[in-house]
């Protein structure tokens, strides 16, 4: 059983509470507009022409003093999920947290990059000339969004690396902190990318946010925590793409309901610690908070990685999967049978739980011992050692998530990945699909 962190008992009214005021605040949106879902279309308005960026130059401020944490906030709700009020609600939860957290506010400072895609309420739509950095600020009011504008960034693409680039840098060179986090908040694709802008018809793809994560790295450090609010970002390839840039990374195999985090609880647990939340506190905090807000909701999980262990998790990795390569054992766990029974992530059905895998393989008759002890092993370490916390509303999700496709290999992105490169599962995919194009699906 994973170690229970103290603080959490503390503060686990806050998470309950959380549910109730998301609830309140955003009614569950229907069908897809209602869900981060994964791989979003291109824009649905008509197309714009978009000039350069432009980014005010706000007058030179001093820097604020040490605040223990700093969380960044990148919402690129410049598509359905600003449409339908998705943002403006999880910024509101952000003022009501510091609201309620009273005096202990002032101990974490939150900074919001804010893209919206809006209506009148008419049918119109609202197209925001750019992005707005708040500093968010307590308030009672969950009507309307108050907090502090810091900046503007003109006809800013939230969908482009560049934007969220600027953004950390402004507000990291601005508030020093002891901890920070970096969430990023909006569509997610799995390995295809994440965070689209329906109006310039983007999304980051992982490989250019990967190297604007390593330049941030290069200025600032690494970032305590790296966290994405958008559908079906939590699988090995991505935590390892992002490995060198957090010490702890959270996010779901699942799809992520409209709601998004509970942002509220979060604020409060978050301030009301003070200097006792680490990084692992801080991934242990948001899952549980998560678990309580969609308890009884089909299809949701968040889990939390401990990045350290991702080096030995890779070796143990590559040594099942050299197991499993073995012609006798080949020759089963190829099977089309076999491998439709691994849970599949909702949407995108080329990403399937880890260890649900393993534990199907191990069931297969004439596997050999050896590799059923690796496929114990490693499973083991995933759930003891790798994740700091999981929270699923289904059996089979075990908070990591790997790329196997059916039939279709997407070599680009997949092949550009360090996962690729580091590991032998894309040389055992290719192999399992080999067999298929041989044998028949």
């Amino acid at each position: 059983m994973r170690k229970t962190f103290s603080f959490l008992a503390a503060v686990s009214f806050l998470l309950a509470s959380a549910a109730q005021v998301n609830a309140g605040a955003l009614s569950e949106l229907s069908g897809q507009a209602g869900v981060k879902v994964s791989a979003p279309a291109k824009a649905s308005v008509p197309a714009v022409s978009v000039p350069a960026v432009k980014v005010s130059a706000p007058k030179p401020a001093e820097k604020e003093q040490q605040a223990e944490w700093l969380v960044m906030v990148y919402i690129a709700g410049v598509n359905n999920l600003g449409l339908f009020g998705a943002a403006s609600n999880n910024v509101n939860q952000m003022e009501k947290g510091l609201y309620e957290a009273g005096a202990a506010a002032s101990s974490i400072k939150m900074v919001v990059e804010y893209g919206e895609l809006a209506s009148d309420g008419l049918g119109t739509l609202q197209i925001a000339d750019g992005t707005k950095t708040l500093l968010v600020q307590p308030d009672n009011d969950f009507d309307n969004v108050n907090s502090k504008v810091i900046g503007i960034s003109k006809n800013a693409d939230t969908g482009n690396v560049r934007t969220l680039e600027n953004f950390v840098r402004r507000v990291k060179s601005r508030f020093p902190a002891k901890k920070t986090a970096l969430i990023i908040w909006n569509h997610g694709g799995g390995i295809v990318g994440i965070a689209s802008d329906d109006i310039h018809g983007s999304m980051m793809n992982l490989k250019n946010l990967s190297a604007t994560l390593k330049k941030l790295k290069g200025q600032f450090g690494k970032f305590d925590v790296l966290a994405t609010d958008a559908c079906l970002m939590q699988m090995a390839s991505i935590a390892y793409e992002f490995k060198d840039y957090a010490d702890v990374i959270i996010g779901s195999e699942q799809p992520i309901p409209g709601a998004g985090y509970p942002y509220y609880g979060m604020v409060r647990a978050l301030a009301e610690s003070g200097s006792r939340m680490s990084a692992k506190d801080f991934g242990a905090m948001l899952v549980e908070g998560y678990g309580y807000q969609y308890s009884g909701k089909s299809d949701t999980s968040l889990s939390a990685i401990d990045v350290s262990k991702l080096p030995v998790f890779k070796n143990k990795l590559n040594k099942w999967i050299g197991l499993l390569s073995e012609p006798e054992n080949f020759k089963i766990v190829s099977k089309a049978a076999v491998l439709k029974e691994v849970t599949r992530m909702n949407s995108l059905d080329s990403s399937r739980d880890l260890v649900h895998m393993i534990q199907v393989v191990n069931r297969q008759t004439g596997v050999s011992l050896a590799a059923k002890a690796a496929g114990d092993d490693l499973q083991n370490y995933i759930k003891q050692v790798l994740i700091i916390r999981n929270y699923s509303s289904e059996p089979d999700n075990y908070g990591l998530a790997i790329y196997l496709p059916d039939l279709t290999y997407e070599a680009n992105p997949y092949e550009t990945l360090k996962f690729s490169a580091d590991t032998d599962w894309s040389i055992f995919i290719r192999k399992i699909l080999q067999s298929r194009l041989d044998n028949g699906w």
